[in-house]
């Protein structure tokens, strides 16, 4: 994972994790942000309590009925195949920013 780590540029990364509402606070007192302005993906019922804290919550297609229920948007996508870009991606178009980035990418038909 420390590869795919470096290639995306993520400045903040946590692994193995065991009490993630205090990796949260730890986070949110390191960056200087609030839970409102943090957007989570959660996959199993640990990630629960956070998923309410955060501004912006999503579960994958293969999480828990539970985690899908709590979870602002359910993802189509599973973990693992492609859950985050799709979060990603929803959260540009819904800031206006989508048609943008698709204008700037220069395609050459033959």
């Amino acid at each position: 994972m420390a590869g795919r780590v470096r290639e995306l540029g993520m400045a903040v990364v946590r692994e193995a994790v065991g009490d993630k509402e205090a990796a949260l606070a730890d986070i949110l007192a390191d960056q200087g942000l609030s839970a409102a302005e943090v957007a989570y993906i959660g996959d199993d019922l640990n990630d629960l309590p956070v998923m309410a804290a955060v501004g912006l919550s999503a579960a994958p297609a293969d999480a828990p009925l539970e985690v899908r229920a709590q979870a602002f948007m359910a993802l189509e996508a599973r973990g693992g195949r492609g859950c985050v870009r799709e979060l990603v991606e929803a959260v540009l178009r819904a800031r206006g920013e989508w048609e943008e980035i698709l204008a700037g990418i220069k395609v050459s038909m033959p």
